[in-house]
């Protein structure tokens, strides 16, 4: 439900009955997502908010970590094989 004022006075009204203006459908037409001018524009206003230098460093920085964490991991695993196989021979 939403609340309006009215004449000084608070009215309620169900969130279902509320629809857009008759007009938009002259004034706005249907987004097609394939259409060249839209593409420019949200490519512009992507661009102009995002800082391509800070995120390719943070790109990069994921990768290394990444990198560091699957030498890690095989460290790890090299490390248990041998204890494994120390623990299969002093049996």
């Amino acid at each position: 439900m939403t609340l309006t004022i009215e004449s000084g006075q608070i009215r309620i009204l169900p969130v279902a009955g509320i629809r857009p203006a008759p007009e938009n459908a002259t004034l706005y037409r249907p987004i097609d997502s394939n259409d060249p001018d839209l593409q420019i524009v949200l490519q512009e206003a992507i661009e102009s908010v995002v800082d391509r230098e800070a995120l390719n460093r943070e790109i990069a920085a994921k990768k290394q970590d990444a990198a560091h964490l699957d030498a890690l991991r095989r460290q790890v695993k090299s490390l248990l094989v041998g204890m494994n196989t120390q623990e299969s021979g002093d049996a």
